[in-house]
């Protein structure tokens, strides 16, 4: 099994503020519960976090808010 993570996976605070419905403020506080996943990567600018965990976050925090995989899509400037 490859480690590896498509580009198009991988969100920054902004994006994962956007997943989660919540202000990139929020995430700040989100990463302080014990569930909150870990970021793949920390960068100058921001963390790096696998679409795939926030998604699975999503799931235990809020489910109601779960879309099918494809209606999570993030805009890109």
């Amino acid at each position: 099994m490859s480690d590896s993570i498509r580009i198009s996976d991988i969100l920054g605070t902004a994006e994962v503020a956007q997943v989660l419905s919540v202000s990139k403020q929020r995430i700040h506080s989100l990463r302080k519960m014990v569930n909150f996943p870990e970021p793949v990567a920390v960068l100058a600018s921001t963390p790096l976090w696998n679409k795939s965990d926030i998604i699975e976050f999503l799931t235990q925090w809020r489910p109601w808010k779960v879309l099918p995989d494809e209606e999570h899509e993030v805009s890109m400037p």
